[in-house]
């Protein structure tokens, strides 16, 4: 099995917590045994992403690493691959097609102290030149998390098919009047 590595961050607006959150430089300190004491509190770079490898497993049999970033251009799909480095907990993975149904798939998955393992098998290929969206989140809390009780930010990554639109159904080509 051929796992590529994919780290999806952002960078969140860090956000100041602890005793001096509402410090307003302009305001007066008590006059307490800190005064003219500043403490720098402590920086929360927010809710972390969720660390992701694996593969795509293509439609004519061949694989490929997970692609990296929040949006790939790749071939067909059969099935996709993944691993989290954490233990998540009260999560569901999805692959959401451009009418945001979700698309048919037999899935399993492995939670264990190693992380996370997930296999999606789709029941058909994904079609040619359509769009598609791979999606990790909670499946009943407020948030993904971990067995440990860290929480992560929801997972999206953009999935567009190469190839040729295949033809709609039920149009018959006009024919040409001599």
């Amino acid at each position: 099995m051929v796992f590529g590595a994919a780290l999806f961050t952002g960078c969140p607006k860090p956000a100041v917590t602890g005793p001096d959150a509402a410090f307003d430089a302009g305001a007066e300190l008590d006059g307490g045994s800190d005064a003219g004491a500043i403490d720098a509190g402590v920086i929360d770079a927010g809710v972390p992403q969720l660390e992701l490898s694996g593969t795509i497993e293509l439609a004519d049999g061949g694989s490929d690493s997970l692609p990296a970033g929040p949006a790939a251009e790749v071939p067909p799909l059969s099935g996709i691959t993944l691993h989290a480095n954490v233990a998540l907990k009260d999560f569901r993975v999805r692959v959401i097609d451009g009418s945001d149904q979700v698309v048919p798939s037999d899935d399993e998955s492995r939670v264990g102290d190693a992380g996370t393992d997930y296999v999606i098998k789709l029941a058909h290929p994904l079609k040619p030149a359509k769009t598609y969206h791979l999606q990790i989140d909670a499946q009943t809390g407020d948030a993904l998390s971990d067995r440990a009780g860290r929480s992560y930010q929801d997972f999206e990554l953009t999935l567009k098919t190469q190839g040729e639109p295949e033809p709609t159904p039920g149009k018959k080509p006009k024919k040409k009047k001599h």
